[in-house]
């Protein structure tokens, strides 16, 4: 079985890590932890700042992103040491990257977190996990974030 671990910075890895320790899982099975840093986008405040500002901001998110995977990586790594367990950080569209890289790297399902988004906010900020839902080629197993102790 293939695992997608999709993850950001919010804190939401510590949560699907201390959900998905409850499966079983078998020698050839397989996590790939990803993070996915988005561009910064003509027409966003940021898309104004000096290009080298920019390039500084790009890189300590990819840095930052790195951290979290790896940390996560180790993490699944104590909880399941038969299964091979790799990270990585892609630049891109976080729903469109997470999509592709399940498909080509024939994921049987992708693991998110669900932030719990109410109200306005639901609409004015999107969902990740509602259009990785809808558009991914997979199951889709969604983690609630309840606070970690």
């Amino acid at each position: 079985m293939k695992i997608l671990v999709a993850v950001d910075q919010s804190g939401s890895d510590q949560n699907i890590v201390d959900y998905v320790r409850h499966y079983k899982l078998l020698e050839a099975d397989e996590l790939k932890v990803l993070h996915v840093v988005e561009p910064l986008t003509i027409g966003s405040y940021m898309s104004v700042l000096p290009g080298p500002m920019l390039e500084e901001i790009r890189q300590t998110a990819f840095t930052e992103g790195e951290k979290v995977v790896h940390a996560t990586a180790e993490k699944l790594r104590l909880i399941f040491p038969q299964s091979v367990v790799t990270a990585e950080v892609q630049n891109g569209f976080v729903v469109e990257t997470i999509i592709e890289m399940a498909k080509s790297w024939s994921a049987d399902f992708i693991t998110v977190a669900a932030h719990g988004r109410r109200g306005v906010n639901k609409f004015t900020l999107g969902s990740i996990a509602r259009a990785i839902i809808s558009e991914g080629p997979c199951s889709v197993m969604l983690v609630s974030l309840k606070q970690t102790a």
